[in-house]
């Protein structure tokens, strides 16, 4: 039958070309074939069922097409899986374990490490592409809907109470599945006092930071600032150049040169506009929505200039855009607006209006105004009493204080305020009218007599503050001294100050020392912002302020009297009696 058995040997041989040798036993009453060795594939073994052994050693290639359950497997070689390798224990590697074909997990995967170095490291060896190692998250699924999440990774770790945590989670998940129309988003969560916060939110149209609206800050830090951006997520505010805007917008700079810029890179032609700044209250659209129709008084915009005293933040002046006519159902041809400029005076805190610039163009000061009529141009005061001035054709006369022309009211000058002089091409023009004159008559002796006397009083003189001035160049002067005329008629038994030759002038002053101001440079802080600011210096210097008024005057102020002559009528006086 062709099989030899060598006990002493113990070698069991089949004579038969190609015979193969089978072990076959009684299993439970039925016969099986155990083990057989298939003599033609140069005696390959078949176990019916499993191989149970203390150790095995495989020195050469493993093929297994079935499931290979291995509580530790120790490999020299290579190991080839057709099919399945389940591994119910811990798989251990020494060195790089290789999926040449991929791996799949039907179950949660974790991978463990008990020291600092890579947990996971993505390899590519690939020189003809232009991308490295790729980790690729694929919902393979053909019914997907907005919102659906495509792969989620995780950041864990414990408290102090030994609780696991979620600290962080990138999200990544379909916008728009529509084929040719799809959208991704992508979102990262971060733990902020307990909760999950979405704080940076990647979606197909805009990104979002801070999307839960919690007290979060964004800062960008350039090369010479920490604050070049800084969002103040609990005080809703923006701060260039600040941690700590006090404004919706606040831009903080330590630099003496403009701040912000704003300019237009399009090329002038004529007709071309710059860079603008637009200061609009609660526009809405070109269609009108009549809640938002403005109405006089409302301000359209505005600019405020602010400083710092030593007790409090003051507005130092403001200019903006105040609506004048309307009544908050007017087209925007039939309202009124006027540009307005306020600043402070000197002993106040809070700024006042100073200038108008009013919708027909005429300019509005606090004490006055500036306008036009029939092309004249007008300057006056608004005050009781003052006066202005008209710029007609042909002529620059007087005014009121109501813009109005005025005959025979208003001085040139004042004696506290005097002209140097007046150069004219002709002489001055006094109205000399006997329709307008009355009590016309020959002088009295005792006039006659002081005209005598007045023409002996004349003198040649210095002015004193023109040789303080100039010294040895001061000019010499001829006329005659008020003071000595006034004698004149009084020792005649007449009172000067009744005769228009005569001026008597009298007004209260104040001196006022104002301290000099030392120079300080700019100081800034690590971060670029002006803690001091900087002052520049200035020479004391005294004030002097003047009131033509007693009552208007400050308690202890100087009265001073100056005494003047008109020549005028002192020379046709004298010509009486030559």
């Amino acid at each position: 039958m062709g099989l030899e058995i060598d006990g002493v040997s113990g070698i069991i041989k089949n004579t038969t070309s190609d015979g193969d040798i089978t072990i076959k036993g009684n299993d439970g009453g039925s016969e099986i074939s155990a083990l057989t060795f298939d003599i033609s594939a140069a005696g390959a073994a078949t176990f019916n069922n499993k191989i149970v052994a203390t150790e095995l050693d495989i020195s050469g290639d493993a093929d297994i097409d079935g499931t290979t359950n291995l509580d530790i497997v120790d490999i020299d070689g290579a190991v080839n899986m057709a099919t399945t390798a389940l591994v119910t224990g811990v798989l251990t590697t020494t060195a790089a374990t290789v999926f040449n074909g991929g791996f799949a997990s039907n179950a949660a995967s974790t991978i463990t490490t008990a020291d600092n170095s890579a947990t996971l490291t993505l390899v590519s060896t690939d020189n003809d592409t232009a991308e490295g190692p790729i980790l690729a998250f694929d919902r393979s699924v053909a019914d997907v809907a907005a919102g659906d999440l495509i792969g989620t990774i995780k950041f864990l770790g414990e408290d102090d109470a030994g609780n696991a945590a979620l600290y962080h989670e990138i999200q990544a998940s379909i916008e728009d599945g529509s084929n040719g129309g799809e959208d991704g988003r992508l979102t990262i969560y971060q733990s902020i006092a307990g909760a999950t916060k979405n704080v940076l939110d990647f979606k197909s149209n805009e990104i979002i930071f801070n999307q839960d609206s919690v007290d979060l800050d964004f800062r960008v830090e350039s090369n010479g600032n920490a604050n070049m951006l800084f969002v103040d997520g609990g005080n809703n505010r923006i701060g260039v150049g600040t941690a700590s805007p006090s404004r919706l917008i606040d831009v903080v700079t330590s630099a003496n040169s403009p701040t912000m810029e704003i300019r237009s890179s399009v090329t002038p032609n004529g007709s071309k506009i710059g860079g603008g700044l637009l200061l609009s209250l609660n526009q809405a659209n070109d269609s009108g929505s009549g809640a938002n129709d403005t109405q006089a008084g409302d301000i359209l915009g505005r600019i405020v200039y602010q400083g710092q005293g030593t007790d409090y933040t003051y507005n130092g002046a403001e200019i903006s855009t105040i609506v004048t006519v309307g009544d908050g159902s007017d087209g925007r041809d039939n309202q009124a607006t006027a540009l307005v400029i306020k600043t402070i005076g000197v002993g106040g805190n809070t700024s006042a209006e100073r200038m108008r610039i009013a919708s027909d163009g005429d300019i509005l000061l606090n004490a006055g105004n500036i306008d036009s009529s029939s092309n004249d141009l007008l300057i006056y005061s608004t005050a009781s009493g003052h006066t202005g001035l008209r710029f007609a054709e042909g002529y620059t006369g007087p005014t009121n204080n109501a813009g109005s022309s005025a005959d025979g009211a208003n001085a040139l000058g004042a004696a506290a305020y005097r002209w140097a002089a007046v150069y004219a091409v002709n002489g001055a023009i006094q109205t000399s009218d006997r329709n307008e004159k009355q009590d016309i008559e020959e002088l009295t002796d005792a006039e006659k007599r002081v005209a005598v006397v007045a023409k002996g009083l004349l003198r040649k003189y210095k002015f004193k503050d023109a040789v303080e001035k100039k010294g040895d160049k001061a000019r010499t002067h001829f006329g005659i001294i008020a003071q000595d005329l006034e004698d004149a008629f009084t020792a005649e038994g007449l009172d000067a100050s009744k005769y228009g030759m005569f001026c008597s002038d009298t007004w209260w002053e104040t001196q006022t020392e104002v301290a000099a101001v030392e120079a300080v440079e700019e100081v800034t802080d690590e971060e670029g912002n002006v803690t001091t600011e900087a002052v520049e210096a200035k020479d004391a210097y005294t004030r002097t302020d003047t009131f033509e008024i007693l009552e208007e005057a400050p308690e202890g102020a100087t009265e001073r009297t100056r005494l003047g002559v008109r020549y005028s009528e002192l020379l046709a006086f004298i010509i009486t009696v030559i």
